[in-house]
C-alpha cells in the first residue's frame, strides 16, 4: 500500500513537472493533494474493513481503562444492573414454568374439565371457584350425548398400597376411564399406555407407573416393561412409564395409571361423586360453544331424570384450572420487580448521563481531530457491553439465589409445576437485552449531543456559563420523578400487604391453636374396604375408633379429634338444606349453594369424632355436643354452628328441629360457636357438623391435643400407629400453629417478597437520587461559590439545593399515591373460591391511609437525606476555589 501510494504521488507530480511546473512545487503540491501518506493509509484500510477488528480492541481496552479509572461508578452502575437482572430473571422464570409454559399434553389449548354445578354457573377465565366432582351417570351421559368434544373420558384418584422389596407405600393411583390417554395425546416414554383391551372386564391387571415411581422403586431400570408389581396386594404387570411432569394436578402429580372398566349399574349411578372429567375439544370449537351445547344436555338430563338432584355442567380450560388464582400472585410479583427493574435502568441512565454530559468536551476534542461519529458509537457501544457483560455475570448468580429462594418460600401444594423451575436463559437473555439496550441508549447521547453542535461550541461551552444547563438539571429532575414514583409505588404496596397480613395473624380463629399436633392418616382400601359416600363401612368404624384409643394411651395426649376434613385446610362444600315442615321458595337464584329440588339454601357439611368440639375447645352456644351415645344404633345427630341458626333458624330455637342435607336426615341437638374453617379473612358459612360414629369418610385428619410441645410426641405417634398397623400412613404432621401459618401463605409470601422488593427499590431510589443531586450540585459549584461570595450564608444555600427536591418530592409523591391507590385496590382484592360465597363473606381490605401517608414522608426523608449530603459538601467548597474551578 504504501509503494501503491508513493507511486501515485510520484505520478501526480510527474503530471505536474510536465505541465511546466518546478520539481520541488510538483512534490509539494502532490503530498498536499493526498493528505499524507499515513491518512490515506488509514483510509484505504477503514474503507476495507481491516481496522474494525484492531479498532474494537482498542475501543475495548480503553473502555475497560475508563471503567478501572472510575471504580466506584462501575460497582454501582454493575450492581444495580446486577440486581434488577437477578430480580427479574428469578421472578419471571417462575411465571413462564408456572403460568406461560405449555402443559405436557398434545395441543393443551385444547383440552378442558367438565365439572358439576349449578343451573347458570358458568366459568370465566382468570376466576377462581369451587366445583364439585361428577357423578358416573352424569359423566355418560355428557359421553354420549354432546358433540362438542373428540373423546371425553375421566378418572377417579385413590391410594393403593405399592408393596415392594423396600417397605410397603401408599401411592396415588389414578383409575382412568377409557380414551384417557388418547384424549391428553401424550405418548409413553417407556412401553405404552393404556389401550382399549386393558379396559374388558375380563382383562389382565395391568399398570402405567409415573417416572418418580421408576426412579426410586426402579432405579431407572430400563427394561422395567414386562415386570410386576403388587398394588393392594394384587399382582400388576408394568406396561408403560411416564415422562417426567406428566398430568400436574394442583397439589401433586400422580403414580399410577390403572384401567377401570364401568358396569352398566356404575353408568346409572347418579348419587356417588368423585369423578374428574377431562374432554378434547373438536377442532375449531371453543370451550365457550361447548359450554353452551352442554347447558342444553344439561337440561335435558334434567328433564329425563326428575327426581335426581339437577345437573348441570361447567366447561374449564385445564390450563386455567391448573393456575387457578395463583397467577394474580405472580403477576403482582412479577410486577413489583419490573419496577425494580425500572427503578435499576433508571439508576443506570442517571449514571451513564451524569458521565456522558462530563464527556462531552471529549467527544468535542475527538470529532475536532478527525474522529468520525461511527469511530465514538463503537467505542461507548464496547464500554456499554462491557458493563452489560459485568452486570449480566452478576446477575446470574444473583438470580440462581432468587430462585431458589423463591422455591423455598412458595408452597408445593399451591402452585403447580414447581419442580420444573429453573433460571430461564431466555428470560435471561431478554432482561440483559433490555439493560444492554437502556445502556446504550443512554450511552450514546453524549454523540446525539455532539451532533447538534459543531466542536467549537462545545470547547468553549464552559466558560459560557456560571450553572448546569436548564436541560441537563431537567432530564435529572426527570429521573428524580420517575424514581419517586416507581419507588412509591412498591413501598406503599408493600406496606398494605403487610398491614394485611399483621391483621390477619391478629384474627381470632374461634378455637384453641396451641398444643395441637395434625396429621393425616391415608386409609389403604384393601384392609378396610371400599368407601361408599352415605353407605356403612364397619371396618372403617372400628379403625377410628381403635385410633382415637391407641392415640389417647400415647403419654402426654390428653383428647384426639378426628375429622373428615382439617380447618383452615379445606374450601367450602356447599350441599342443599332442606327443613322437616318448612315449603321451599318458589324460585331459587343460580348461585345460592343447592341445585337439589326443595332446598333452601347451602351449608358446609363436617363428619367429626365426639371429641372434636372438647379437642378444639369450642363454645357450646345451645343444647349439647354430640357424644358417643350418638353411634350407628341411635337416631341421627347434628350439631350446627351460630351461623346456620341464624340463616335457617333466625326467630326460632333450632335444637330438635330435623333437617335434611345431602344424603342424611338429621336432628339437631346442639349449637355451636362460629369458628373458622375455611379461611381467616372470611366470615363463617352455615356448617352442620354429623357423627365419625354414625357416617363414615374415606380417610382423616387427626388433631392430638397435648400437655406439652406437640412435635415432641411426634415420634412417639407416629410409632404407636406402626404398632397398630404397619400399613397406615401417617401424612402432613405438622402443629395446628404452623396449619394457621399456612394458610396465611398468600398474604405472608406477598408480603415478604414485596417487602423485600420495596426495601431494594428504596435503596435504589435513595442511590439513584443522592447520585443525581450530588452531580447537579457539582455542576452548581461556580453558581455555589459566586453565592457565598456576594453573602449567602449556609440556610440559603442549603435551601436552594434541598428545596429543589422537595419540590420534586411533592410531585412524585402525589403522582406515587395515585398510582398506589389504583394497584392497591387491585392487589388487595380477595377472590372466593366458592359459588355460593356472597361478595358479603368476604372480608376485604380497606387500603389504610396511614401506609400512604407514613410511606411518602419515609421516602420524602429519604430523599431529603440524599441531597443533604451533598449539599453540605458544596457550602464546604471556599468560594475562591469555587470560582476557579473550571
Amino acid at each position: 500500500m504504501d509503494a501503491e501510494l508513493r507511486f501515485h504521488i510520484e505520478a501526480y507530480a510527474d503530471d505536474l513537472t510536465r505541465a511546466g511546473i518546478p520539481r520541488e512545487e510538483a512534490h509539494r503540491r502532490a503530498r498536499l493533494q493526498f493528505s499524507g501518506i499515513e491518512k490515506k493509509k488509514e483510509e484505504c484500510r477503514d474503507a476495507r474493513g481491516v481496522n474494525f477488528v484492531e479498532s474494537l480492541i482498542q475501543d475495548l481496552r480503553y473502555g475497560l481503562r475508563t471503567v478501572r479509572r472510575s471504580p466506584g461508578f462501575t460497582a454501582v452502575a454493575t450492581l444495580t444492573l446486577a440486581l434488577g437482572i437477578g430480580a427479574t430473571t428469578s421472578m419471571f422464570s417462575v411465571v413462564k414454568a408456572v403460568v406461560l409454559s405449555p402443559l405436557p399434553f398434545w395441543q393443551p389449548q385444547n383440552l378442558v374439565h367438565v365439572w358439576e354445578g349449578e343451573r347458570g354457573e358458568h366459568y370465566h377465565r382468570g376466576d377462581e371457584a369451587y366445583l364439585s366432582s361428577v357423578r358416573p351417570g352424569s359423566f355418560y351421559d355428557w359421553r354420549t350425548q354432546s358433540q362438542s368434544f373428540v373423546s371425553i373420558s375421566s378418572y377417579r384418584s385413590r391410594s393403593m398400597l405399592l408393596t415392594d422389596a423396600k417397605q410397603a407405600e401408599l401411592v396415588l393411583e389414578h383409575d382412568v376411564a377409557d380414551q384417557f390417554f388418547e384424549t391428553l395425546g401424550t405418548p409413553a416414554q417407556l412401553g405404552r399406555t393404556l389401550i382399549m383391551g386393558d379396559y374388558a372386564p375380563s382383562a389382565a391387571r395391568v399398570v402405567v407407573i409415573s417416572n418418580r415411581v421408576w426412579a426410586e422403586h426402579f432405579a431407572k431400570d430400563p427394561g422395567i416393561i414386562g415386570r410386576r408389581i403388587s398394588l393392594d396386594r394384587q399382582s400388576y404387570e408394568i406396561v408403560g412409564m411416564m415422562r417426567p411432569g406428566f398430568y400436574p394436578t394442583a397439589r401433586d402429580y400422580p403414580d399410577l395409571w390403572t384401567a377401570h372398566w364401568a358396569n352398566q349399574g356404575e353408568k346409572d349411578d347418579r348419587l356417588s361423586w368423585g369423578l374428574t372429567t377431562v374432554a378434547r375439544l373438536k377442532p375449531g370449537v371453543t370451550w365457550e360453544e361447548a359450554q353452551t351445547e352442554l347447558d342444553v344436555v344439561s337440561a335435558r338430563m334434567a328433564k329425563d331424570h326428575p327426581n335426581n338432584e339437577e345437573v348441570y355442567a361447567v366447561v374449564v380450560p385445564i390450563d386455567s384450572q391448573l393456575i387457578g388464582s395463583s397467577w394474580k400472585l405472580l403477576l403482582l410479583l412479577s410486577g413489583g420487580v419490573a419496577l425494580l427493574l425500572l427503578i435499576a435502568c433508571t439508576n443506570v441512565a442517571n449514571l451513564l448521563m451524569a458521565r456522558a454530559v462530563d464527556r462531552e468536551k471529549e467527544f468535542a476534542i475527538r470529532t475536532a481531530l478527525g474522529a468520525g461519529r461511527a469511530r465514538l458509537v463503537l467505542q461507548l457501544f464496547t464500554e456499554s457491553v462491557a458493563l452489560a457483560v459485568a452486570a449480566g455475570t452478576v446477575g446470574v448468580l444473583l438470580a440462581s439465589a432468587g430462585t431458589r429462594g423463591l422455591l423455598a418460600l412458595l408452597p408445593k401444594s399451591a402452585l403447580p409445576r414447581l419442580d420444573s423451575i429453573k433460571v430461564d436463559l431466555a428470560v435471561l437473555g431478554f432482561v440483559s437485552g433490555i439493560t444492554l439496550l437502556a445502556s446504550l441508549l443512554f450511552g450514546l447521547i453524549p454523540i446525539l449531543r455532539a451532533s447538534r453542535s459543531v466542536p467549537y461550541d462545545a470547547l468553549k461551552l464552559e466558560g459560557r456559563g456560571f450553572s448546569a444547563g436548564r436541560n441537563k438539571r431537567r432530564l435529572g429532575q426527570i429521573f428524580v420523578l420517575s424514581e419517586f414514583l416507581f419507588s412509591l409505588v412498591l413501598l406503599i404496596l408493600g406496606a398494605l400487604l403487610v398491614e394485611s397480613f399483621v391483621k390477619l395473624q391478629c384474627v381470632d380463629p374461634g378455637f384453641n391453636a396451641s398444643s395441637l399436633l395434625t396429621f393425616r392418616i391415608a386409609v389403604p382400601e384393601v384392609n378396610y374396604g371400599k368407601f361408599a359416600y352415605g353407605e356403612k363401612n364397619t371396618p372403617r368404624e372400628k379403625l377410628y375408633e381403635h385410633l382415637e384409643e391407641v392415640l389417647s394411651a400415647v403419654p402426654g395426649v390428653e383428647t384426639v379429634a378426628l375429622t373428615a376434613r382439617m380447618p383452615l385446610r379445606q374450601e367450602f362444600n356447599p350441599s342443599g338444606v332442606r327443613i322437616e315442615g318448612r315449603e321451599p321458595p318458589p324460585t331459587r337464584r343460580a348461585g345460592d349453594g343447592s341445585s337439589e329440588p326443595g332446598s333452601l339454601g347451602s351449608t358446609g357439611t363436617e363428619i367429626v369424632n365426639p371429641q372434636f368440639f372438647r379437642t378444639l375447645r369450642l363454645r357450646l352456644v345451645n343444647g349439647r355436643f354430640l357424644e358417643e351415645r350418638d353411634n350407628a344404633d341411635a337416631p341421627m345427630a347434628a350439631v350446627i354452628n351460630e351461623t346456620f341458626a341464624r340463616t335457617f333458624f333466625p326467630n326460632e330455637d333450632p335444637v330438635g328441629k330435623r333437617v335434611t342435607v345431602w344424603f342424611a336426615t338429621t336432628t339437631v341437638v346442639g349449637v355451636v360457636g362460629d369458628f373458622k374453617l375455611n379461611s381467616l379473612d372470611r366470615k363463617p358459612f352455615p356448617e352442620i357438623f354429623w357423627s365419625l360414629r354414625q357416617t363414615q369418610w374415606a380417610n382423616v385428619w387427626v388433631m392430638a391435643r397435648t400437655k406439652s410441645d406437640p412435635f415432641q410426641l411426634s415420634a412417639s405417634v407416629r410409632q404407636s400407629i406402626q404398632n397398630f398397623d404397619s400399613d397406615l400412613p401417617v401424612l402432613d404432621m405438622q402443629t395446628m400453629t404452623q396449619v394457621v401459618a399456612d394458610s396465611l401463605w398468600l398474604k405472608r409470601i406477598s408480603a415478604v417478597l414485596i417487602g423485600v422488593v420495596a426495601v431494594l427499590a428504596l435503596v435504589l431510589a435513595g442511590t439513584g437520587i443522592y447520585s443525581v443531586m450530588s452531580y447537579s450540585v457539582s455542576q452548581r459549584t461556580r453558581e455555589v461559590g459566586i453565592r457565598v461570595a456576594l453573602g449567602a450564608n449556609r440556610r440559603d444555600v442549603l435551601g436552594l439545593v434541598i428545596g429543589e427536591t422537595c419540590r420534586l418530592a411533592l410531585l412524585g409523591s402525589a403522582l406515587g399515591c395515585a398510582a398506589a391507590y389504583i394497584v392497591g385496590r387491585l392487589a388487595t382484592s380477595q377472590v372466593y373460591l366458592a359459588p355460593a360465597v356472597a361478595s358479603s363473606q368476604i372480608q376485604t381490605d380497606s387500603l389504610s391511609p396511614a401506609a400512604f401517608v407514613l410511606s411518602s414522608l419515609f421516602l420524602f426523608g429519604v430523599a431529603v437525606c440524599a441531597s443533604y449530603a451533598p449539599a453540605r459538601r458544596a457550602l464546604r467548597v471556599d468560594p475562591m476555589v469555587a470560582l476557579r474551578h473550571e
